[in-house]
């Protein structure tokens, strides 16, 4: 069971300068509607683990995937801009879905060259995914190597529940449709997600014979 007492120290899963989210060349990135993190401007090809835990998602395309740390917090690692649309072509997994990582082992091995050429960025992500838990504290540096310190991730208080009482009426509801060429994947439905948080609103998501609710 993840411990969510715990406080964490990420390494570096990449080699390169370190950019604040807000220096992203990526408007939904940048806007933090994918979570609270940092980024890093790669000179390697290899993609390491951040810290020790769970694969809880691999992108079909290799681009990216997302680690659960023993503390529970959710790690999305995300490699270049646009990259989904390579299609997979210039990335090589190297753990699966479900693995059990440590902290520095490889993940994924990418083409330096046919990002930066085919791509709008090499610029690549460490998300925090599930901010709501955690909160992230940035190690002041201006460039890393693999394994020195980059992030804290320290677990958030537990706010004081209010009692509120809504007595309007007024609701509305919509079917919608969305499509996007490279599939409903991280980006696109971050912001799907950051719209439906202006609402008091619930959503489904159904997906091969299976339906989550939020």
């Amino acid at each position: 069971m993840p411990d969510n007492n715990n406080d964490l120290t990420l390494s570096a899963p990449l080699s390169g300068p370190v950019l604040t989210l807000g220096n992203v060349p990526d408007d939904v990135f940048a806007s933090g509607a994918m979570g609270d993190g940092i980024a890093i401007d790669p000179l390697n090809d290899c993609l390491h683990a951040p810290c020790a835990g769970v694969v809880i998602h691999v992108a079909r395309t290799g681009h990216a995937l997302t680690i659960r740390a023993d503390n529970g917090a959710e790690v999305l690692l995300h490699v270049g801009i646009d990259t989904v649309q390579l299609n997979g072509e210039g990335f090589a997994l190297l753990v699966k879905q479900g693995a059990r990582v440590s902290n520095g082992q490889p993940l994924v091995r990418f083409d330096l060259d046919r990002i930066a050429r085919q791509c709008k960025s090499l610029v690549s992500l460490i998300i925090l995914t599930n901010g709501e838990q955690f909160e992230l504290r940035p190690v002041a540096v201006n460039t890393v190597k693999v394994g020195d310190a980059l992030l804290r991730i320290v677990a958030r208080q537990p706010a004081a529940v209010q009692s509120v009482s809504d007595n309007s009426q007024a609701h509305a509801s919509a079917s919608v449709r969305i499509t996007h060429r490279g599939g409903l994947h991280a980006r696109p439905a971050a912001l799907v997600r950051k719209t439906a948080q202006g609402f008091s609103s619930q959503s489904q998501l159904h997906f091969a014979g299976k339906s989550a609710s939020c």
